[in-house]
């Protein structure tokens, strides 16, 4: 007996697991230091001891919620497990960001992060195939041609204009598929755009500018250096990698050259506020400038310090004027930025006072300090100047000639044939990573993520994948539609995840493969009806019953058209071993599945009579046919047994019917039911005690 009684436990016990587990006073003083990116049914009650029944309930809920969960985050990353380290990384930890975490602050930074390092890295790579050099074609060819790849045959060669779509170019080499056909197309062309992706990738990691930005920088998996097309280029091929080096090495000295100009970009793109065309920046910006020379520089800043000292002056004695307590607390702060930027306009002044010219062609280091020198005088200075004017006149006649110096350095490198800033050439998809790379030293700022948000979905048209497709199609159509940027009430900008819809999208994704088995643990109303009286142990006879109770087993479904019917087109799915593609526009069927269950009942409740029969509370052991509707209601039709203290059990066999529905929606009203219950207590307390004063 006792025997029988610790198998039934364990049993009991692992038909539990398995319900819940289913689912600048030096010249590096001047260069600008960046932020980093890193920045119900109340009878429902327990009484298999004296465990608290609701705590149990709503940790069943949560791990039910969690399995779920994590099975989308299992589909999402086997669709972009040949997509290289970049994009799996990408999609793992913006899935796994918002199912593991709980801290919104967290999300907030995983979302922004791996969003902004993504399309960098895209854009990047797609701008480096756009404009690869001549001397790099031949490699780029045998890269795509070698062993390890495979992309093209030995008697195709890509061409300068040919790769003038960048990662496209590629993608275009692939055919067409057909309904029959695997839906991954040419897995040697995905292949190759994931190995310049990961290449794009490692570059900006190792990148010493980027890195000091945090870009690129985040924690990966073991799964990044797994994936990572170039990584295992290195080890599985020496002579195939040996030909991918000198192209990333191509790639490394592409992206120090712009590194290196930030500034100079941020400026160039933004100077005229009604156009950011970049030949027409290039063409007008620095043409106007009265200024000749850097002696012409020097005078000007030190007539900038000079007014800096007046605007100071005369702002104090505004202040010691003043017996409006607003205004003099304005005029102070004012003042502590005037004592800032003459700070680094002094030191400008010094830096100057030390060269002769503009050296744009023969060092690095120069062109990076008067690029930064650019960014800090455009982007920080010259705003705070122009809010100072309202006090004092000067400060326009200062803004005047700083802007004259960012036209002349920018000119200066701009005009010059040996540069890459006049030779980055033009058009609005080469912009793009000249737009993200000249907000570098912004990425903690709203609108720059915001900007990044506008190019995922590039991301989902590069890949002749459809199942890479698919999961970025919605990973980023969900940071579009729960990411967003507001202002708080003094007007700064910050960004704002709505997780519990993120979360309860993630949750209602369907798999591209039918599982027709899954756990089935509801709750519902049941009628049962005993062909042989069932005999209590009162002694009282019944031969129907109603109840309430709970079903924990096994689902078989014969069908679902919810599964397909349900999706848009271009969607493709599996049932059965075929893959299909929908077609026909989303329909949602009044009837979704019918199947076939096993199952027990009053195992971790006790059953709720709804009748007039209130001594029977024996567990049920049952099977049956059902429909499911498209709200989540389940009609069924069983038989079983009960299992009885005393008697035959296999005697008193019964047939019936009910209506259930999924326990997470119980567990769900039931907290909804007790907290607005404990809210009306509350209210009903206040209102007692403020009656009583």
């Amino acid at each position: 007996m006792k025997l029988k009684q610790t198998i039934k436990l364990f049993s009991l016990l692992g038909l539990l697991s398995f319900g819940i587990s289913g689912y600048a006073q030096t010249e590096t003083e001047l260069t600008h230091n960046a932020p980093t990116l890193q920045v119900g049914l109340d009878g429902l009650n327990f009484a298999k001891g004296t465990l608290d029944a609701e705590l149990i309930m709503q940790i069943v809920a949560e791990k039910q919620k969690e399995v779920g969960l994590k099975l989308v985050q299992n589909m999402f990353l086997s669709k972009v497990n040949t997509a290289g380290g970049a994009f799996y990384s990408f999609t793992d930890n913006i899935i796994r960001g918002v199912v593991s975490e709980r801290d919104i602050n967290v999300i907030t930074k995983k979302l922004l992060e791996n969003t902004v390092n993504i399309t960098f890295t895209y854009a990047f790579a797609d701008y480096y195939i756009r404009t690869i050099q001549s001397e790099y074609l031949a490699d780029f060819n045998s890269l795509a041609q070698c062993n390890s790849i495979k992309a093209i045959s030995s008697n195709k060669n890509f061409t300068i204009t040919d790769l003038k779509l960048g990662l496209r170019s590629l993608k275009q080499e692939a055919p067409l598929a057909t309904l029959t056909e695997d839906v991954s197309l040419n897995p040697n062309i995905t292949k190759m755009i994931a190995l310049m992706a990961d290449m794009s990738s490692e570059v900006i990691r190792n990148n010493a500018t980027l890195k000091e930005l945090g870009i690129m920088q985040v924690s990966y998996a073991q799964s990044y250096e797994y994936l990572n097309e170039y990584k295992k280029l290195e080890l599985e091929s020496p002579s195939d990698f040996a030909i991918a080096k000198r192209i990333y090495m191509s790639m490394e000295a592409t992206l120090a050259q712009y590194t290196n100009m930030i500034g100079l970009l941020y400026y160039g793109l933004r100077a005229n506020s009604y156009r950011l065309n970049v030949n027409n920046v290039l063409k007008n910006i620095g043409k106007t400038s009265v200024i000749t020379s850097v002696a012409d520089i020097q005078t000007k800043i030190g007539n900038v310090n000079s007014d800096l000292q007046i605007i100071t002056a005369n702002m104090q004695k505004l202040m010691q004027n003043s017996s409006d307590t607003t205004k003099f607390n304005r005029l102070y702060k004012a003042i502590a930025e005037i004592q800032q930027i003459k700070s680094y306009t002094s030191k400008a002044e010094s830096y100057f006072n030390g060269i002769s010219s503009i050296p744009v062609s023969t060092d690095s280091q120069a062109l990076g300090i008067n690029s930064d020198v650019v960014y800090t005088l455009y982007a920080d200075i010259i705003p705070k100047l122009r809010s100072a004017g309202i006090w004092d006149s000067k400060a326009d006649e200062s803004v005047q000639r700083l802007e004259e110096i960012c036209k002349f350095i920018y000119a200066s490198y701009a005009n010059d044939d040996t540069n890459m800033l006049k030779a980055h050439g033009s058009g609005a998809n080469i912009e793009k990573f000249l737009s993200i790379l000249s907000v570098a030293y912004q990425f903690d700022r709203a609108n720059t993520f915001s900007n990044s948000v506008k190019l995922l979905s590039d991301l989902e048209t590069i890949f002749p994948n459809e199942r890479i497709k698919d999961a970025l199609v919605f990973i980023n159509a969900y940071i579009r539609d729960f990411v967003a940027v507001y202002k708080d009430t003094n007007g700064k900008e910050y960004i704002g995840v709505n997780v519990e819809s993120l979360i309860s999208r993630l949750s209602a994704v369907k798999s591209d493969k039918l599982r027709r088995g899954s756990v089935l643990f509801n709750v519902g109303v049941n009628t049962t009806y005993f062909p042989n009286e069932l005999l209590l142990e009162d002694g009282s006879k019944i031969t129907n019953f109603s109840f309430v109770s709970e079903k924990i087993g096994f689902k078989w479904k014969f069908f679902d058209k919810s599964f397909w019917q349900t999706r848009n087109p271009g969607e493709t799915y599996t049932i059965g071993g075929t893959k299909y593609k929908k077609t026909a526009t989303p329909s949602e069927p009044v009837i979704s599945n019918m199947h076939a269950i096993v199952y027990g009942s009053g195992i971790l409740y006790n059953i709720f009579n709804t009748g007039t029969t209130k001594n029977f509370n024996a567990p049920m052991i049952g099977t049956g046919l059902g429909i499911s509707f498209f709200n989540s209601l389940d009609f069924n039709v069983t038989a079983g047994f009960p299992i009885l203290r005393k008697g035959d059990s296999g005697k008193s066999g019964f047939i019936g019917f009910g209506f259930d529905f999924p326990f997470t929606e119980y567990i769900k009203r039931l907290s909804e039911k007790n907290r607005d219950k404990k809210n009306k207590e509350l209210i009903a307390e206040v209102a007692s005690s403020t009656k009583n004063l």
